[in-house]
């Protein structure tokens, strides 16, 4: 039995999948870009957004621009709920 995809699920596996095709581990990469591994797993978790220089950086480490990277982060966030 599968679980359940989430929004949050699929930033993981959106921005992890782009991470795991250069080859290396989340902590690789963050310390490859003298990033805190924390950071990489917040952003893989869409509880982060990555800030314009880091992402530049991150994006530039995976070969990819900054606005796949972006579409990659953004496509597993959770709509914010607004109160009725």
């Amino acid at each position: 039995m599968s679980e359940p995809t989430t929004s949050a699920t699929k930033a993981t596996t959106k921005l992890s999948t782009l991470i795991e095709q250069t080859g290396f581990t989340q902590y690789q990469v963050a310390r490859q870009l003298g990033l805190s591994p924390n950071t990489i797993y917040s952003w893989c978790r869409g509880l982060a957004r990555p800030w314009r220089a880091k992402a530049y950086r991150l994006s530039t480490f995976l070969g990819i621009s900054i606005t796949e990277l972006m579409l990659a982060w953004q496509a597993g966030v959770p709509k914010r709920r607004r109160r009725s």
